[in-house]
């Protein structure tokens, strides 16, 4: 699992991205936070078909509450339900409380599919775990829907 932070700092610098990285103590849940946010914060959740042959990687507002059931139906897929601590390791290479749509960037499985929140801000700043979550990562909204255009 060590690495992909790096990587992340590595290829935001490669293209020139500015971000911002804030230090805080270990947060399981963005809402929880017990220091200012910048901008957007967002959740992402690894959420897995009933025979788990297909994951979805849900990014959207951390304050939005998600409908899995219309959720299954907007993607056309049977009940939705959380992955496994083990599949987090195995698709995304996190942990708990870590997961980040940047790990897509360099852990795509083929039956891994990415999907962000029409909710998500179109300009200022979002903010997400850089693989670990005592860490938010903040980027401009553009740059993060360029990065993740990628996948």
């Amino acid at each position: 699992m060590e690495g992909s932070e790096k990587e992340l700092y590595r290829l935001l610098n490669a293209k020139g991205i500015d971000f911002e990285l804030v230090r805080h103590k270990p947060i399981w849940h963005v809402l929880d936070a017990d220091f200012e946010l910048k901008g957007q914060a967002l959740k992402s959740l690894l959420l897995k078909n009933r025979s788990a042959s297909r994951f979805y990687l849900v990014v959207a507002p951390a304050e939005i509450k998600l409908d899995l059931k219309q959720l299954a139906k907007d993607l056309d897929d049977t009940r939705l339900s959380f992955a496994s601590e083990e599949e987090l390791a195995e698709l995304l290479k996190v942990k708990p409380g870590a997961v980040t749509p940047f790990a897509c960037l360099f852990h795509n499985p083929k039956k891994l599919r990415l999907y962000l929140d029409s909710r998500i801000v179109q300009s200022g700043l979002v903010g997400c775990p850089p693989f670990r979550n005592d860490k938010t990562l903040w980027i401009r909204a553009e740059d993060f829907r360029y990065l993740l255009s990628r996948v």
